[in-house]
């Protein structure tokens, strides 16, 4: 696929921000944003939740505006970047301690955002997919269980990246307000 469209890069300077202030690795993170988005969408999608025509419009709608705030928040946070790095840091060695903290929280809220869009526009284009409703089902033998098309190709993903996203922005603001009130 064409680096113009799709970079790794985003979802690799995401997931590096899954660290704690030494660079580890934090599980509990990993746990928490893949683990419990996975879990609620198995729930979910095995639960038959349906996914009718008005759930669609409002997945896109949310979809829309979410994609179009966080462009914006995206925006902002460049900004504050750019200006941040320029700046000179006067004063003894706690304050650029300081300082450079608040710079990686900047620059990891700027990777969160551009990943959020990321997976808003991905829950966009799975919204319009189920549109399609496609029909059909395969059968899982060692569970003697059918399941349909429908659940493993657009639902389990829908709410997968619905639920992901939500966690997503909650990291966002979270780091946000770290900023602000630092």
């Amino acid at each position: 696929m064409s680096s113009k469209v799709f970079s790794i890069k985003i979802f690799k300077n995401h997931y590096s921000t899954f660290t704690n202030e030494d660079g580890d690795a934090e599980l509990v993170d990993w746990l928490l944003m893949l683990g419990v988005p996975s879990s609620l969408a198995l729930i979910l999608a095995m639960g038959s939740v349906d996914i009718s025509g008005n759930t669609v419009v409002g997945i896109l709608t949310l979809g829309a505006i979410l994609t179009g705030l966080l462009l914006n928040l995206l925006v902002l946070v460049y900004d504050q970047k750019t200006k941040h790095k320029d700046k000179e840091v006067p004063g003894d060695d706690q304050n650029r301690k300081s300082w450079q903290r608040r710079y990686s929280v900047i620059e990891e809220v700027h990777f969160n955002i551009g990943y959020a869009i990321w997976i808003s526009l991905l829950g966009m284009f799975l919204g319009i997919a189920a549109t399609f409703n496609p029909q059909g089902s395969f059968a899982i033998p060692l569970v003697e269980l059918d399941v349909e098309i429908f659940t493993w190709l657009i639902s389990f993903p829908l709410y997968f990246v619905f639920s992901h996203l939500l966690l997503t922005i909650y990291m966002i603001l979270k780091r946000v307000y770290e900023l602000v009130t630092d």
